[in-house]
C-alpha cells in the first residue's frame, strides 16, 4: 500500500511541476508536447494513411461473414464463462445465498451466454447451408441484422423470467445459480427448447450439407477426365471445419442438458452432485474448447494468408502453383465480379473449393455450383 501510495504521489507531484500538463477553465487541455493545437501538413494529410488502411483493415474484417459469426460463439462463451467464474465467490463466501446481485447476475448470464452460443452454431450451420446447397450470399444488412435479432431474442428469453417474478426466479439451483424449480414451464420455454433446437437443427442441417458436398464431389470425379485429388482434400478440410464448432458443441452441452430434462420429467427431482458437477464443468470448458478450435482451423476458416484460389491460376501457370496438379495448365478463368473482390470477403472454406472445380474446368460442377446450364460462358466466366 505504502509503495502504491508513493507512486500516486509521485504522478500527482510530477503534473504540478509541469507547466504544460496544468489545465484549468480557460485551457482545459494539455500544451505542447502533451497536446498539438495545429496540425501541420504533413502530419495533416500523412494520418490519411493509417486512417485509410485502419478503415479498409475493419471493413475487410466486417466484411467476412463467417469470421464475424466465430466472434460472436466467442463473445458469448465469455459470457457464459464469466457466469461459471462467480463459483469463485460462492466458495469465498461458502455459501450460495439468494436473492443476491451475485446469483441473480450469474443465472442471467449463464442462461443468456448457454442459449447466445447455441443461436450461433445453428446460424452457422444455416449460413452455411444457404451458402453451399443453395449458392447464395446474405447481403450485409440482412446479415448483421440477424446477429441483432440473435442477441435480441437471447436476452429477451433470459430477461423476461426476471421481470415476471423478480428476484424469485434465478436462485439457488442446485451447485450453482439458474431458474427456480418453481418454475417448470419457464425453464422448458425460455431455455430447454431452444437449446434441443438448436442441437436437432445444426445435426439436420449439417447432414444435408454433406449429402449435398460429397455427391456433388462424387458425381464431379465420375464425368471428369481430370482426378481433382487437390479439390477432394480440400472438400475434406472444409468438412472438418463445418463439423467440428456444432459437434463440440453438443457433446459439451448435450449431460447437463439432458440431465435437466430428466429431472423436469421427474418433477423436479434432484440430480446426484457429482453429476451436475461434472456436466457443469464439462459445458464450462466451450468456451476454452472455441477458442482452440479456432486457433486450430484458423487457416481454413479465413484462409491460407497468402492468395485466393482465384488468384493462383491468373496467369495460367498452375504447375508450380499450390493447389493444381503437377504437369497441368489450364487457361486462365476469371469471373470480373469475383477478381475484383477482396480476398477476406470470400476467404470461407467452401469458396475455393467452388473456383478449383470452375478452374478444373468441369462442366457438372459449372452446373451444380453456379445453378446454370453446362456451357462455362452461361455461368458468367470468361477466359482471359
Amino acid at each position: 500500500m505504502a509503495g502504491s501510495s508513493m507512486f500516486v504521489a509521485h504522478l500527482t507531484d510530477a503534473a504540478s511541476r509541469i507547466p504544460a500538463l496544468r489545465t484549468n477553465a480557460t485551457s482545459p487541455h494539455f500544451q505542447y508536447p502533451y497536446s498539438l493545437p495545429a496540425l501541420t501538413s504533413q502530419i495533416h494529410w500523412g494520418l490519411l494513411g493509417p486512417g485509410i488502411a485502419g478503415l479498409s483493415s475493419l471493413l475487410s474484417c466486417l466484411a467476412n461473414q463467417y469470421v464475424i459469426l466465430l466472434i460472436n460463439i466467442l463473445v458469448a462463451d465469455i459470457i457464459q464463462s464469466s457466469s461459471y467464474v462467480i463459483s469463485f465467490y460462492w466458495i469465498h463466501r461458502d455459501s450460495i445465498l439468494a436473492p443476491t446481485p451475485a446469483c441473480t447476475a450469474q443465472g442471467w448470464l449463464l442462461n443468456t451466454g448457454d442459449l447466445t452460443s447455441g443461436f450461433f452454431v445453428l446460424f452457422i450451420a444455416l449460413h452455411t447451408l444457404y451458402k453451399t446447397v443453395f449458392n447464395g450470399r446474405l447481403e450485409q444488412p440482412i446479415f448483421y441484422l440477424l446477429i441483432g435479432f440473435t442477441w435480441l431474442l437471447s436476452i429477451l428469453l433470459s430477461s423476461l423470467g426476471p421481470a415476471l417474478f423478480s428476484n424469485t426466479y434465478y436462485v439457488r439451483a442446485g451447485i450453482l445459480c439458474w431458474v427456480s424449480n418453481l418454475y417448470q414451464t419457464e425453464r422448458l420455454m425460455l431455455h430447454y427448447l431452444w437449446i434441443f433446437i438448436v442441437q436437432f437443427g445444426s445435426m439436420f442441417t449439417y447432414l444435408a450439407v454433406f449429402i449435398h458436398i460429397r455427391t456433388t464431389i462424387n458425381r464431379t470425379e465420375s464425368v471428369s477426365h481430370f482426378a481433382p485429388s487437390n479439390t477432394r482434400s480440400k472438400i475434406d478440410r472444409a468438412a472438418k471445419t463445418m463439423i467440428v464448432y456444432p459437434a463440440v458443441y453438443i457433446i459439451l452441452s448435450l449431460p447437463i442438458s439432458t440431465g435437466r430434462m430428466w429431472s423436469m420429467a421427474h418433477n423436479g427431482a434432484n440430480l446426484p452432485i457429482p453429476f451436475l458437477l461434472a456436466a457443469a464443468t464439462l459445458y464450462a470448458s466451450s468456451g476454452a474448447a472455441n477458442a482452440l478450435l479456432y486457433t486450430l482451423t484458423r487457416r481454413q476458416l479465413v484462409g491460407s494468408g497468402s492468395t485466393s484460389a482465384a488468384s493462383r491460376y491468373a496467369d495460367g501457370s498452375g504447375a508450380s502453383r499450390p493447389g493444381m496438379s503437377r504437369g497441368m495448365s489450364f487457361p486462365s478463368l476469371r469471373k470480373p465480379s469475383l477478381a475484383k473482390t477482396p480476398m477476406s470477403q470470400r476467404a470461407d472454406p467452401m469458396e475455393e473449393l467452388k473456383l478449383d472445380l470452375v478452374v478444373h474446368r468441369d462442366p457438372y460442377a459449372l452446373d451444380t455450383i453456379r445453378g446454370n446450364n453446362v456451357d462455362g460462358n452461361k455461368a458468367g466466366w470468361t477466359a482471359v
